[in-house]
């Protein structure tokens, strides 16, 4: 059976194809003029997976991100891909395999310029560049589509083979586009849009440049991208400002002071949590059972903003749970892994007194295990109690 469909059939199968990238790109404009409407629905999924985290969920995470988000299992993967093919002396699609994975690069980094949005995680070490679309998950469908429907064109001609190629390629978009939420480095609606827009553009090139690219389609593809990052550059105002689902962006409504407390109770330290960054205020909690006090104003209800994790010398990974109480009444049980992370506590208005209110932290502490907090803040919730 032939792998390749006959050049009788090849207009056939473009114009699908090109239906089909049009089809996406489509959706993915709707998504992306749809985004303020999708506000509701990305705090609702947010909430949901962060509330649903276990350790098992976080230790397969964790490993599904040292894998993604490090530069080097996606260059050996590229790298292997392109070899093949120059191996094999595939030339024209070895030049569709560098246009479908670098042009999707750029694209996806050209819609971030242009549509400003700010990602879920309050961290200011994570909070960086625009999130919507995810690029994670546009890379990821562009270069493991362009393998599959490249690398391996005996794939395409058997049914159960390609069923189970494009099983594989797109399990693994579905947990890389989790993942990404789960970290909460992306809202939902990015992974969807990066999703959209890397299959779009991988269906275009294969439509509309496989088997003709050449030198000066190069530079054209080039030039274009150029031209888009220019102009967003030199007139910023072009740029799109949508809303972001982020309830504790508002200014605090109390800064919990640690610094009366005794040393062998908290801790202060310093450390640079990012590249780039600044020091950032680290207080070690070093006590099973801690309260610290909050001055509040009853009426309101509340979010308790933070950020934690375990620490532990030895560097084992670790699974700590944490129960928060607010004047002995239980407020929420977390579950810390390794990895910064953010949180939130809400604190219903009934529950509060006026003025001081005792915040109680317990967690079963083992032998000079301890806990890291950062960034914590009190907040006005928007929400009834």
């Amino acid at each position: 059976m032939e792998s390749e469909p006959s050049e009788s059939r090849r207009p056939l199968v473009n114009r699908r194809l090109l239906l089909f990238s049009s089809a996406l790109f489509a959706l993915f404009l709707l998504d992306l003029v749809s985004l303020n409407l999708l506000v509701p629905l990305d705090s609702l999924i947010h909430g949901w997976v962060q509330e649903h985290r276990t350790c098992g969920l976080d230790r397969a995470a964790t490993i599904l991100k040292d894998w993604t988000t490090t530069p080097y299992a996606t260059a050996v993967l590229v790298l292997a891909a392109a070899g093949l093919l120059a191996y094999l002396r595939r030339w024209q699609d070895l030049g569709s395999f560098f246009v479908i994975t670098v042009g999707a690069a750029l694209l996806n980094e050209w819609v971030k310029e242009f549509v400003s949005r700010a990602r879920p995680s309050a961290l200011s070490f994570v909070d960086y560049g625009n999130s919507f679309p995810s690029g994670h998950t546009t890379s990821a469908v562009a270069i493991l589509g362009a393998i599959y429907y490249l690398s391996c064109p005996s794939l395409l001609a058997i049914r159960w083979k390609r069923f189970v190629g494009m099983g594989i390629v797109s399990a693994s978009v579905v947990m890389i586009g989790y993942q990404r939420v789960y970290f909460t480095h992306h809202w939902s609606s990015d992974v969807i849009g990066g999703l959209l827009l890397g299959w779009g553009w991988l269906l275009f090139v294969l439509a509309a440049l496989h088997g003709s690219i050449e030198k000066k389609s190069l530079l054209g593809l080039g030039g274009a991208f150029g031209t888009a990052f220019l102009a967003l550059w030199l007139v910023p105002g072009y740029r799109l400002n949508v809303a972001s689902p982020t309830t504790f962006r508002s200014i605090a409504a109390s800064q919990i002071d640690l610094t009366a407390y005794p040393p062998d109770t908290i801790e202060r330290g310093e450390r640079r949590l990012g590249k780039r960054h600044l020091p950032q205020t680290i207080w070690r909690f070093l006590k099973a059972n801690t309260a610290i006090d909050l001055t509040l104003a009853q009426g309101k209800n509340y979010l308790l903003i933070f950020a934690a994790r375990p620490w532990v010398p030895s560097r084992q990974h670790v699974c700590r749970q944490v129960e928060f109480s607010l004047n002995g009444r239980p407020l929420k049980t977390l579950i810390l892994m390794d990895g910064w992370r953010d949180y939130q506590i809400p604190i219903a208005g009934r529950w509060v007194s006026s003025g001081k209110n005792q915040l109680a932290i317990h967690f079963d502490n083992h032998v000079s295990d301890s806990l890291l907090f950062t960034n914590l803040e009190v907040h006005v919730s928007a929400v009834d109690g």
